[in-house]
């Protein structure tokens, strides 16, 4: 079994069992997972096409698969689009407009198979070094995916600048996500249209099919929404016309019950607030939790659900309170402020500062002025 065998059965296997798992996937939000199970779906069909071409047989079944590989192109584009749009642009969807999206799809095809039906040239030529009219499609198709790659990238792009955003905890990381499973099919793409062109002007063969780093490519796309949008689903919600984006539950399997996490939390606050371990600047969730005797990861679920941090804003809490208790009690004047921080366990000013600010409003230096 050769390795662009071995790829597409990979990439088959794990973009069928997405699809499913999207499909089933009960929530908000549910023309997002249509979407990206669509996406799923034209990339997993084009790789069954290229896994039955390795294979005798099959013919009437390759004849079809083949056409809807053509017609494909014009699927990744809009429902990678939607897609996208669906989480950054949160609000109530109306399916039927987004139909209009997947016409050129549905348009595609029809052409193709009634060609195929009248003159029976589709599938009996090679799709690179054929009749003009594979060109023409190829090009179409290639400007129709660039265009709806361009719309999603103004999406990611004028994100981060709107004023009306607010991201909790490392939900932006989500964000970033998209950003890299764009560019990858801006590789793709690419890749695709050298290929293309190198095959029309300098190779003597007629070549039908991708190169293998086009297909590990696309393969890359599936595994990487099998990592992030599944394990790693992002919500967003609209508070007070503010946009909030933010990492779904991710302790729903938990056997964690609440009970128990109300006695780690409060075995945290008293170590926290006993032993000060948060004057160490080196401080970790992994030394805390082996201090207490307790697994990480239920010491993280705890202060996540209970206390509505994150463990760096568990701790940096303290710290603040900590500062604000040593410019108060007169005791520490002769030092400097940024000496002050430092002692209370900030690593750095500029952390220091801005964490500062996050959480009383003002900033060190105010602060102090109004303590003396």
């Amino acid at each position: 079994m050769n390795p662009l065998t071995i790829i597409l059965l990979l990439g088959t296997a794990q973009g069928t069992f997405l699809i499913f798992a999207l499909l089933g996937k009960k929530g908000t939000n549910r023309m997002g997972h249509g979407n990206l199970a669509i996406l799923l779906y034209a990339i997993t069909s084009y790789f069954l096409y290229a896994l039955l071409e390795n294979f005798d047989g099959f013919h009437f079944f390759k004849s079809i698969l083949k056409i809807n590989s053509i017609a494909i192109g014009a699927l990744i584009g809009p429902s990678f689009f939607l897609f996208v749009k669906s989480y950054l642009v949160p609000g109530k969807r109306n399916w039927k407009l987004s139909v209009w999206h997947f016409l050129p799809y549905f348009l595609l095809l029809f052409v193709l198979a009634t060609m195929e039906l009248v003159y029976g040239k589709i599938t009996a030529v090679a799709a690179i070094g054929s009749p003009t009219f594979v060109y023409l499609i190829e090009g179409i198709k290639t400007v129709h995916i660039i265009t709806y790659m361009a719309l999603t990238a103004s999406l990611l792009f004028h994100l981060p600048k709107a004023g009306n955003i607010l991201f909790q905890g490392n939900s932006m990381s989500v964000v970033r996500w998209l950003g890299f499973l764009l560019v990858l099919f801006m590789l793709t793409v690419l890749g695709s249209l050298l290929f293309f062109i190198w095959a029309k002007f300098f190779s003597t063969d007629i070549i039908d099919g991708e190169p293998i780093y086009v297909v590990a490519l696309l393969v890359l796309v599936v595994y990487s929404i099998a990592y992030m949008a599944i394990r790693f689903p992002l919500s967003v919600s609209k508070e007070e016309e503010v946009l909030v984006f933010k990492r779904s539950p991710k302790y729903r399997t938990s056997p964690l019950r609440e009970s128990d996490m109300l006695r780690i939390l409060d075995l945290a606050k008293k170590e926290m607030e006993t032993n000060k371990p948060y004057l160490n600047e080196s401080l970790t969730i992994e030394s805390l939790a082996e201090k207490l005797q307790i697994p990480v990861h239920h010491l993280s679920q705890s202060i996540n659900q209970l206390h509505k941090r994150s463990f760096n804003d568990f701790v940096n809490g303290y710290r603040v309170e900590e500062f604000k208790a040593r410019i108060s009690n007169g005791m520490h004047d002769h030092k400097t402020i940024l000496g002050i921080a430092l002692e209370s366990g900030f690593a750095s000013k500029s952390s220091f500062n801005r964490i500062f600010k996050s959480l009383t409003q003002m900033t060190p230096n105010a602060y102090k002025k109004m303590k003396r």
